[in-house]
């Protein structure tokens, strides 16, 4: 499943962060995915708002520690 759902309608691009396992923490595929939605939102001109959600009861609660100890471990 993807980590971020995006919409656009209205003139309005969506981002939902859809990691409701993890409380939508941040990891190297979410943050990827954003960066690479927040570049294409910028040049299309069918959005002039990007809203960022939570898609569940939790916007997001910062980077997922699990993705950070791996990531010391492999350096």
């Amino acid at each position: 499943p993807m980590s971020l759902l995006v919409t656009i309608a209205d003139r309005i691009c969506t981002l939902q962060l859809n990691r409701p396992e993890r409380q939508n923490s941040l990891d190297q595929e979410l943050i990827r995915e954003l960066k690479e939605a927040l570049l294409s939102a910028e040049t299309d001109p069918r959005v002039k708002v990007i809203v960022l959600k939570g898609g569940t009861e939790h916007f997001c609660s910062g980077l997922d520690m699990q993705y950070l100890a791996e990531g010391q471990a492999a350096d």
